[in-house]
């Protein structure tokens, strides 16, 4: 199966899947790890036809080189998976948390914010949250506004 794809047999994941959603060509690919439910891993990513959580239009996907297997003569697509995660860890000096938001801001396939969370999530190049009052107001952007009834 591999061979039809040109991937080697040592192929990580990573190596073999992408962000389907970009199409070929018209932006720079970005490889993903994780896999299927059904393998154990953490990060469950594939293909979905239908795509029914997002309103963005999906992509045709290439044809599979063998039945069943998902796998296309360009790799694995993927356009379903994780699209939020969080780490919290409890520590004694107070919570610290790290998130991503894995496919994008927009929905808007033409703006460079389409893939930018995509490409963190990729790279593992998760965000610190600030959850200190320090960090907070260190890190605000604009004007506080407290509204009352």
């Amino acid at each position: 199966i591999l061979e039809k794809a040109q991937l080697p047999l040592d192929a990580s994941m990573a190596q073999a899947q992408h962000d389907g959603r970009v199409g070929r060509g018209d932006r720079m690919r970005t490889n993903i790890g994780g896999g299927p439910g059904w393998m154990g891993v953490t990060n469950v990513v594939g293909w979905d036809d239908e795509a029914s959580s997002t309103l963005e239009p999906v992509p045709v996907r290439d044809k599979v080189v063998v039945k069943g297997s998902g796998l296309t003569s360009d790799g694995y697509w993927v356009n379903d998976g994780s699209s939020f995660m969080m780490v919290l860890d409890f520590t004694p000096q107070g919570p610290k948390a790290r998130t991503i938001l894995t496919y994008g801001e927009t929905g808007d396939p033409d703006s460079p914010l389409f893939t930018s969370q995509m490409t963190r999530f990729a790279t593992k190049t998760w965000k610190t949250v600030d959850l200190s009052d320090a960090d907070i107001t260190k890190d605000q952007v604009g004007q506080t506004v407290t509204v009352s009834a």
